[in-house]
């Protein structure tokens, strides 16, 4: 299961040394700690990495003083001389904290609580902070496809990488668009999820796109992902607006502009539209760096049609959804 900072924390956090009880008086404090305070370890810690964090505990009184733990956080042990044998006057002797990262993940605490012999004494706690790595990562969550040709069918991959080396099953719960192909591959250590785009497939007047792909693994600590795929699809001819919508309930007309990307002069080979409810008035003649179409909605009821577009010397057609949307 996994086990975030909520899980990690104890009930009593304090600076490494002595802490009176609220309850009772104690007398200062006999035993010295270093290091001292809260110790925060700078570099991360691998998923299962087991890591040593020594320290030096120094008996700043004139007589023996003994120790024992009395309260430790989950993943965390001590061992040492500090707790083998009472310490003598004036001496000092060493303790170690094992800290064990398998099973958690994220900003996490942990907690050492210590008592001595000597009932006049408060306690004494080694608090540590710490980040331990994902075992699962994936190198970049959201990938963009680009500015694609609709005769093209460029890739990406989202890499997978697990720092353990064991093995990585990935598996999309998400149903894919049909402009949308996809396959598992792996390479080395790592895993990819590798996305094709078919802009053949898209519907028309669809122009770009954000898709959210939501996938498992077998990584315990990090069993779902969600992923970011855009994709943006230029064709020779662009319609603006790439789909028109009438609203009103008077018969209307709208304006239908074409233009190339590149500025350049083109013509229209035939101009239809397929469907019942719309009129297109006049086909521009000749050729010209912007061409406007005019529509006229004869319909009074909501309906739908294309407009399907040609073009002189371009194989690529455009086709333009008309719809009627009365209120």
């Amino acid at each position: 299961m996994g086990r975030g900072l909520g899980m990690a924390m104890v009930a009593v956090v304090c600076v490494a040394g002595s802490s009176a009880e609220p309850a009772r008086k104690v007398d200062p404090a006999r035993i010295s700690i270093a290091p001292k305070g809260r110790v925060k370890l700078t570099e991360s810690l691998a998923p299962r990495e087991k890591r040593d964090l020594p320290y030096t505990f120094t008996n700043t009184s004139a007589s023996p003083i003994s120790l024992r733990v009395l309260d430790l956080s989950p993943g965390v042990t001590v061992s040492g001389p500090a707790l083998e044998r009472p310490l003598k006057a004036g001496e000092s002797v060493a303790l170690t904290m094992h800290v064990d990262a398998d099973g958690w993940v994220g900003w996490q605490r942990r907690n050492v609580k210590l008592i001595t012999d000597d009932p006049k004494q408060g306690q004494y706690f080694l608090p540590v902070e710490m980040t331990i790595r994902p075992d699962l990562t994936v190198e970049n969550p959201r990938l963009n496809f680009g500015v694609v040709r609709s005769y093209e069918h460029p890739q990406i991959a989202f890499r997978f990488t697990r720092e353990t080396g064991d093995p990585t099953v990935i598996q999309l719960t998400s149903p894919l668009p049909d402009h949308l192909e996809s396959s598992i591959e792996h390479k080395g250590n790592q895993t990819m999820l590798v996305l094709s785009l078919r802009p053949e497939k898209l519907a028309p007047g669809t122009r770009l796109g954000l898709e959210t792909l939501q996938l498992t693994t077998n990584a315990p600590l990090q069993p779902r992902f969600t992923l970011y795929a855009e994709w943006e699809v230029r064709r020779t001819v662009e319609a603006n607006p790439p789909r028109l919508t009438f609203l009103r309930p008077k018969p209307e007309r709208q304006v239908l502009t074409l233009k190339r990307p590149d500025g350049r002069a083109f013509a229209l080979k035939d101009a239809r539209i397929e469907g019942e409810g719309f009129t297109l008035l006049e086909v521009p003649k000749g050729a010209k760096s912007k061409h406007r179409l005019t529509i006229l909605r004869t319909a009074s009821s909501e309906c739908h049609a294309m407009l399907h577009l040609h073009f002189v010397d371009d194989d690529e057609k455009l086709d333009v959804p008309v719809a009627y949307l009365p209120a």
